[in-house]
Formats: C-alpha cells, structure tokens, sequence
C-alpha cells in the first residue's frame, strides 16, 4: 500500500486556493474520496444529492462554493462533479477515531487525535496537512484525507475541532447517507467551523444549529480551556461539556444519545465493538487522569504516549490503520503532526498559527 503524505500551504482568494489545490491533486494523485472508482464513476444520483446541499453551504459558508469552483478547475471537471466530490463523500460504518483534550493546572491546553480508518481504502492515497489563509476567513490547519474538507483542525484564534465517527448511519452502493436527504458533511462541517467561529462557544452553537447526514462525536476546545463534545446525529444532538479533561471515541455517552445508539447500532457490531471502543475511551481518561494528577503540568512528550497508546499498525494488510496523528498547543499555537502511525512514526512541529 502506498500512501503519501504532503504538508501544503494556500492562502488568497478562495477561487485561487481551489483552484491550486486542484492543480496539487491532479499532478500528484488524488485525495481518498468517493465513489472509490475515481471521478469518471460519478453519476447522476451523486451530483443530484450534492445539489441538495447547495442551499446549506450558502446558508453557513457561501465562500466554499467559489472554492469547489476553483477546485473543478484545477482538476478540469465540471462545478457540478467538483460539488459531487466535495459534499457527497459519506463514511458508511467504518470506526476508530480517538480524540482527547487537557488542561493543565498551569493553564495549558492541548488537543491530540488519532485518525483511524479502514486501512484498505488507503492504497495510492493523498493525505494532507493543510495550512489555509482565505482573505475572508480565519488562518487554519487541518488534517484532511478529503478535497477540501477537513476531518480534523485549529485556526488562528486557538480553536480546536475533531471528529469521531459513530456508525449509527447506514449508506447505499454509492456511500451516500440515506437519512437524511439533506445535511452538512462533516468535513464541511469542521472547516466551516474553523473558518468562522472564535470560540468553543460558537462552534457548538454552529454544530448544533446545522443538520447532520452522519453521526459524530465533535470534539471542541479553545484557547481558554472551555472545552465540549458535541454528540450529533441526523436525528437530534446533545452537548457534553467538559471542564480538564475530553475523551471521544466511537460512541455517545449521553443517556438520550445512547438510547438512539442502542436502538440504530447493528447488533454484531456492538457485541464486537461497543466493549472495545469503551475500554479505549478509560485507558485515554485514566492516562490522562494520572498525567494531570501527578504533574500538574502537562508534558508534550505525554501527550505523544497517549496517542500512540491507543493508534493502530495495520502495515501488514486488512484492518484499522492510524493514517496520521496530531498534537495541537492551544496555548503557543504549535502543531506537532505524525504522517502515519504514531506507533512507528514521530511527531514533528510543522508550524504555528499564533
């Protein structure tokens, strides 16, 4: 399996960042999206369901659609197959995200994610890390196995948003969501967040204002130490918020959110997965537990160790791989990335955005 990993930077108009973005993926292969068969098998029902979308996007973040523009540009495709590929690419019920936040007695706060996916989709892939600064949006980072979207990220002002995927959903041949027919992918979601929100506060707010086509744990966390998880679902969401320590995985926590879990959650999944995934989310809440109670202030070195504690290998074949890890520092603004498996690979500081 090859998958190869860039750190690209953009910023100016948003036509021009689509547009270079497009030119960046059709020399050098392109990022993971569906339908898996490339841009020639997309067919009428993908660009129909995108369409649907459209009112969303230009209800909370107009600006993307010049970008989507730029992008089919670059790529030489039409805007309508750019919108197909940008809003239509459901998860299905592939799982094994963990993200976690932590502030110190000192007042430090970090954010650390492991993005985990279904290793077998990664063959000849594109994974980014992407600087973006639009001339009418906030400076961000993400980590992105999308176009355009992000799965993960920080901006300029020390706010932080992941994703954990909750396979409550279900998905036709095509991997569109079939409930409901119209909603914000999640990547949409997370960058549009970035881009135009400060605070913890207002990205919950943003999060639980917009409709959902999957169900996510978000996690949120800004400068300041206020963090929350937002439990959302096509069908309702609950906010969780947290005061040190945030811990999301694969499942809700909430009484209301696990009682919608229990009943859409397939049977053989949550005998096979529910255990699994609730001993991960103790093992992070415990090691962070001890990590705060011990020292007071947090060491960067122990949020590495806890993301490679929960990370997956899976370079041999089938099975849950850690394409990349990310620690951010809310508090300096620093972003430590690990292209690949934190278990095998280091972390490195590829930049600031304070």
């Amino acid at each position: 399996m090859k998958r190869k990993y860039f750190i690209k930077r953009c910023s100016g108009s948003r036509r021009k960042i689509g547009y270079e973005l497009g030119r960046f993926y059709s020399q050098a292969g392109l990022a993971w999206f569906r339908p898996a068969g490339g841009i020639d098998h997309i067919g009428k029902k993908q660009i129909d369901y995108a369409q649907k979308q459209v009112e969303l996007v230009e209800k909370y973040h107009p600006a993307l659609l010049d970008e989507i523009r730029g992008l089919s540009e670059g790529l030489g495709i039409s805007y309508e197959q750019g919108l197909a590929i940008v809003l239509t690419s459901g998860m299905g019920r592939k799982m094994g995200c963990t993200t976690f936040s932590l502030k110190g007695d000192d007042g430090d706060i970090y954010v650390g994610r492991n993005f985990d996916f279904a290793s077998e989709i990664s063959a000849n892939s594109i994974y980014l890390g992407r600087f973006t600064s639009p001339i009418d949006g906030y400076a961000t980072f993400g980590g992105t196995e999308a176009l355009l979207g992000y799965t993960d990220g920080v901006n300029q002002h020390g706010l932080a948003v992941s994703m954990a995927m909750v396979p409550l959903d279900s998905c036709d041949q095509t991997l569109l969501p079939t409930a409901p027919p119209q909603g914000i992918l999640f990547s949409v979601a997370i960058r549009t967040a970035l881009e135009t929100c400060r605070t913890t506060a207002d990205a919950v707010d943003f999060l639980t204002e917009i409709p959902h086509i999957e169900s996510f744990n978000f996690l949120v966390a800004d400068r300041s130490g206020e963090m929350a998880i937002v439990e959302a679902s096509p069908w309702k969401c609950n906010v969780r918020k947290e005061k040190k320590i945030a811990v999301a995985t694969n499942f809700f926590s909430s009484p209301d959110m696990k009682e919608l879990q229990e009943t859409r959650w397939p049977l053989a999944m949550r005998q096979t997965r529910y255990a699994f995934n609730g001993m991960r989310r103790r093992a992070v809440e415990n090691a962070l537990r001890l990590v705060h109670e011990s020292k007071g202030r947090i060491e960067r070195d122990s949020i590495f160790a806890m993301l490679r504690m929960v990370a997956f290998d899976s370079t041999q074949g089938e099975g849950t791989h850690t394409f990349w890890s990310e620690c951010f520092d809310l508090t300096t603004g620093e972003i430590w990335w690990c292209a690949g498996s934190p278990v095998k690979g280091e972390f490195k500081m590829i930049g600031s955005l304070r």
